[in-house]
């Protein structure tokens, strides 16, 4: 954040061939960050996007260079924002329909009626082929959400906030630093012994990548050298690591690649006044290419929230 508030910015691409650039000036005389306003909010994907390539972060800030912004006369194919910005409303439509009690039938029929509407309603009755495969994609992912669903409700889970959007709040953190985010799911859970409740973080993927594949990447010595020099404002992350044939465990470093749920446990942490041990962030994985739901869960230790937050 620091890196961005000052508008100091540095190309990356593998760590292996780090390049520091100079300040943003270059780009244009005069040119100036937009988080010099200290009222310009954040977000977790604006972080990764920095924690990605920060030249390609600012490019789009500062110039509006996307290659991702393509504008079609004619929609032929749900490009994977479009894909997922569907599957994320029809979700969010369906665990709102459904109550404790349905089967997974019923709560099918549920989801696929609100995916029907849905894809009419953005994009009429005549679709290409393309875009039909892709409706028969989300059908199948729809159906094998049911599945997982029907299993939460039995289990106890119930939904708290759906689409959750923040910035509706106002959540500011230390330094008056602004976070604008929309949560998918916040879910919670009586304990056994009637206690309290454990709470869960749920986001949305069409992918398969688990949220700790998704948010740390482990380094080689010489990478974490190289990193630490090069972006000194982004401490790395040291983690234990289990040895191999009976070695001992190493220490070795972790660079973060996005901050999204750490962010989301932080801020049920901070404006809920929920522990992090009574908290667990996972995601719901709904790949394009498969007919399955799965539940990849991630319990983040006191440890990685420090090197997260700071």
């Amino acid at each position: 954040i620091q890196g961005l508030t000052t508008g100091v910015w540095k190309m990356r691409t593998p760590v292996e061939q780090v390049v520091a650039m100079e300040h943003i000036s270059m780009l244009k005389p005069g040119i100036e960050s937009p988080w010099a306003d200290l009222n310009k909010h954040f977000s977790p994907s604006s972080l990764a996007n920095f924690l990605t390539c920060p030249l390609r972060f600012w490019l789009d800030k500062l110039l509006g260079l996307n290659p991702q912004n393509v504008y079609e006369e004619v929609k032929t194919a749900l490009n994977p924002a479009e894909y997922g910005t569907m599957l994320h409303r029809v979700l969010e439509l369906t665990v709102r329909d459904c109550a404790v009690g349905l089967v997974m039938d019923a709560i099918t029929e549920k989801a696929l009626a609100h995916l029907e509407a849905e894809f009419n309603l953005k994009y009429g009755n005549s679709t290409s082929m393309p875009m039909l495969a892709q409706k028969k994609m989300l059908e199948s992912s729809l159906r094998a959400f049911a599945e997982q669903h029907v299993k939460d409700l039995q289990t106890g889970w119930e939904h708290v906030y759906l689409e959750h959007h923040v910035e509706e709040l106002g959540w500011v953190m230390e330094d008056d630093i602004i976070f604008h985010m929309t949560i998918d799911r916040v879910d919670r859970k009586k304990n056994a012994d009637g206690s309290g409740y454990f709470w869960r973080i749920i986001d949305y993927k069409t992918g398969d990548k688990k949220p700790l594949e998704k948010h740390q990447e482990k380094l080689k010595p010489e990478q974490a050298d190289l990193f630490g020099r090069i972006m000194p404002d982004f401490p790395l992350l040291q983690k234990e690591v289990k040895g191999k044939n009976n070695e001992p465990p190493q220490l070795c470093s972790y660079r973060w690649k996005e901050l999204q749920l750490p962010l989301y446990a932080f801020w049920l942490m901070d404006t809920h006044h929920i522990p992090l041990e009574d908290i667990e962030v996972g995601y719901y994985l709904l790949p394009r290419n498969k007919k399955e739901c799965k539940y990849e869960s991630w319990t983040i230790s006191q440890e990685e929230m420090d090197s997260a937050m700071t």
